[in-house]
């Protein structure tokens, strides 16, 4: 709807500032201490500084809503210099646990945009399963988890994507990485499916219960890699946080059940706090 001339005309226009100056004034006076005042009022100008140092000096209302941190429902860590007993293949099970971590944020997309000094910094990133949901490893799933998976790490472990090799495998590392999220998962009381185990091999600081086989081809689609899966599903009944932090020493996971079932389906954003 458009507005006549009689509402612009410039008597109306000097009404209407009197009217907010007036508010200004009267906001002012009730939320400045008088010892605050300085100097007499003279000027319009003057009053609309006092109101907006009032407003500036007035807290938060108590009602008004703070992000939604959540209850802590688990949290576990492990060493990212601990993968395993050689240094220079540790190193390589290190870079390929960071490595999903940016796939999975967004930050990398493909591999050129690698940057190893980057993805080796600290760096934390979150997401959010509403009830329902399902994260799973990677997107080769089970047809009974099709439609409902919401998140994944976007990651494939190859070297087209630019997953390193210790000289026996691309993407050594990913299990650990899927290991420590199954154990947070089922702490937290979430529904874990985990269906091949990883006790072929030792995942240092996690126990074999939780070690998580992973594995996808490239070529296709197979029941194998769908089996080699990991899948979280939300059965609370409010959405929860996926908090993930990595220090420079240690890879920490942590699920929070969060009060507001109102949110996002992700949070599409990464935090780097460490920096």
């Amino acid at each position: 709807m458009g507005f006549s001339a009689k509402q612009n005309s410039p008597i109306i226009m000097r009404k209407k500032t009197i009217i907010i100056s007036s508010i200004a004034l009267a906001f002012a006076f009730t939320q400045v201490k008088p010892d605050t005042i300085l100097h007499p009022v003279k000027h319009f100008s003057d009053v609309l500084s006092l109101g907006k140092a009032a407003i500036a000096q007035t807290p938060l209302s108590p009602l008004a809503k703070q992000p939604d941190a959540g209850t802590l429902l688990a949290s576990h860590g492990m060493s990212m210099d601990n993968r395993y007993p050689v240094q220079s293949v540790a190193d390589i099970f290190r870079d390929n646990i960071l490595l999903p971590l940016h796939y999975m944020s967004g930050q990398v997309t493909q591999p050129s945009q690698i940057n190893w000094d980057e993805i080796r910094k600290p760096y934390k990133y979150e997401f959010v399963l509403k009830p329902g949901e399902v994260f799973a490893y990677h997107d080769d799933v089970l047809p009974e988890y099709q439609g409902n998976v919401a998140m994944t790490t976007k990651a494939h472990f190859n070297a087209q994507e630019g997953f390193l090799s210790d000289g026996f495998l691309y993407g050594d590392g990913v299990c650990h990485f899927a290991s420590l999220m199954n154990w947070v998962g089922q702490d937290a009381g979430l529904k874990v499916d985990a269906r091949v185990n990883h006790d072929f091999a030792n995942i240092p600081e996690i126990s074999r219960e939780y070690g998580t086989s992973i594995i996808t081809n490239p070529s296709g689609s197979s029941l194998n890699e769908q089996m080699q899966n990991l899948y979280i599903t939300n059965t609370s009944d409010k959405p929860v946080r996926f908090v993930f932090e990595y220090d420079g020493e240690e890879m920490k996971m942590s699920i929070y059940k969060m009060s507001n079932i109102k949110c996002r389906k992700t949070i599409p954003y990464s935090l780097n706090l460490f920096r």
